[in-house]
């Protein structure tokens, strides 16, 4: 009965059956082609891949403070420069948390 009947993809416009029609996302009733979804379902994939390696990829932090001119920073644990954002000197001690918490207990 609807074997000849034809509607249009919103996104692309492509001419297509009704069977191939799907809806755009979950909380949408925009109907697309499988062509439009299956892009969109590729993205939306590789979208969670890169927030998963950018969360993986963080290093991790230590906190510094530079004896020259009291400024307090943190840099991820492989930088090796020594020498105080703010001022450029070669004063940069890591900040010992252990030892500020002893005399807190105190």
């Amino acid at each position: 009965m609807f074997d000849d009947l034809i509607v249009v993809c919103r996104k692309c416009n492509k001419k297509v059956h009704p069977s191939e029609l799907r809806r755009e996302n979950q909380n949408s009733d925009v109907m697309v082609c499988s062509s439009c979804f299956n892009k969109a379902k590729d993205v939306s994939n590789s979208l969670e891949e890169i927030q998963k390696e950018i969360s993986s990829s963080k290093e991790e932090k230590v906190k510094y403070y530079c004896e020259a001119c009291g400024f307090k920073f943190t840099r991820n644990k492989s930088i090796a420069n020594k020498s105080c954002p703010y001022c450029n000197k070669d004063a940069v001690k890591q900040a010992n948390i252990k030892l500020v918490k002893e005399v807190k207990d105190m």
